[in-house]
């Protein structure tokens, strides 16, 4: 199936009529026309070259589609959406923290006093301090998840708005194009949406969808342009324009 044909089936365009024209033969005394003074293979129109339309595309108005857009810097700076700690702020939290609150002055002075004591207060005192450097680290790193969950969620609420305008966007025009939901076009559509989405921050679902289909035509017109018009025997105009 041709493109062109593909594009009357998403929109509803017809496809473009391929007009011949006969020519004229020439009459006794008339100038002859150029096929004959050029040898050319009768039937065959001569087509005449558009006036300061060479090499237009319907696609040249999207040539910085896929261009970077521009921020603004006058945007709120963007949260980030996964944060790793760093060594120094782990060393920020256990700072002020002691791990030596489990060994007692009882504990010391058993120590100091020597003897066969000293051993089992030395042994105490350790396994007090490894419980409180486990109590503390576990306090430590639930706090520090809990400030990381809290800086994700806020990131995930302000790309919110963001997510539901592309969702309402794609959900629109499944409903009045279906066909771009076909698996060999998807990817190509919402690769398009996502960079009409990022040049147009304040455009609408519809505006969006709007500016996507006539991308798509374009696309479509470019790949399966029209066929030019013939040009007209000597003598006689083409009044079509004028009947439009």
């Amino acid at each position: 199936m041709a493109f062109g044909d593909i594009m009357h089936n998403i929109f509803g365009t017809p496809a473009p009529t391929v007009v011949t024209t006969t020519p004229v033969a020439a009459t006794p005394g008339n100038i002859p026309t150029p096929a004959a003074i050029d040898g050319a293979n009768p039937g065959v129109v001569p087509v005449a070259p558009a006036v300061g339309k060479t090499n237009v595309s319907p696609l040249d108005q999207y040539s910085s589609l896929w261009e970077t857009p521009t921020i603004d810097p006058n945007a709120p700076e963007a949260l980030p959406t996964s944060i790793n700690l760093t060594q120094e702020q782990v060393a920020a939290q256990v700072a002020n923290t002691s791990f030596t609150d489990g060994i007692t002055p009882e504990i010391l002075e058993a120590i100091s006093a020597g003897g066969p004591e000293a051993s089992a207060a030395f042994l105490q005192a350790m396994n007090n301090s490894s419980r409180q450097v486990l109590t503390q680290a576990t306090l430590v790193g639930n706090k520090l998840a809990d400030e990381t969950i809290k800086r994700y969620m806020a990131a995930e609420r302000a790309n919110m708005p963001e997510l539901i305008r592309a969702t309402d966007s794609a959900n629109q025009l499944s409903a009045t194009h279906p066909a771009l939901l076909n698996p060999a076009v998807k990817p190509i559509i919402d690769g398009v949406r996502e960079q009409f989405l990022a040049h147009n921050p304040n455009a609408t679902p519809a505006e969006i969808n709007a500016k996507l289909t006539d991308y798509v035509v374009a696309m479509g017109e470019a790949f399966n342009p029209p066929a030019p018009k013939p040009a007209l025997p000597n003598g006689e105009q083409d009044f079509s324009n004028y009947l439009s």
